[in-house]
């Protein structure tokens, strides 16, 4: 496989990702680091992902409007405190938003600034998934569907480090490490 044929794969991969496939977001954004000078590391990952989208073809977004809750919006967000690819110590925060049983919004991205800690990663990453909170509630109520919005919207964090923070009386300033 040359190059071309690799860019080209990639560009299919992201339409995938950001159309229909979340679950090949990481993995697609990872890959696309390297489409202008790929190794043979790169184009065996790559068949491995169309493999695995092969495998999984029978997998689709299933909206359902059975009751209530399932009309509600949830978020459920994470981070990745500088992870063992890290570029320049930054993290990678991620989230999706689920309504009628699928997911509405998603995004896999790298936090703008160093975060000097686990919680402060995390923290971070329920920043920019409390910001698309506010953005799908605002869309939601502006296209008539504001009626599942009379709850306020869950997000579900990856840890419980940076809820429980907030809660937890301190005498020293500072989050714990």
């Amino acid at each position: 496989m040359e190059i071309k044929e690799f860019q080209t794969k990639i560009g299919t991969l992201i339409w995938l990702m950001v159309s229909t496939r979340p679950d090949i977001l990481f993995v697609v954004i990872k890959l696309a680091k390297h489409a202008k000078n790929p190794d043979s590391m790169h184009f065996q990952a790559l068949k491995r992902v169309f493999g695995y989208l092969a495998g999984t073809k029978h997998l689709a977004f299933a909206f359902r409007s059975s009751n209530d809750d399932n009309q509600h919006l949830t978020g459920y967000c994470d981070a990745d405190w500088a992870g063992p690819h890290s570029e320049k110590g930054l993290s990678t925060s991620g989230f999706v938003f689920m309504m009628a049983g699928g997911p509405i919004s998603w995004t896999s991205k790298k936090q703008s600034c160093v975060a000097l800690s686990t919680t402060e990663s995390e923290y971070i990453a329920e920043a920019l998934a409390t910001q698309e909170a506010i953005w799908l509630r605002q869309l939601l109520t502006e296209i008539g569907i504001d009626g599942s919005l009379k709850k306020p919207i869950n997000i579900y964090y990856g840890t419980t480090d940076a809820t429980t923070d907030g809660y937890s009386p301190r005498t020293r300033s500072g989050p714990s490490y």
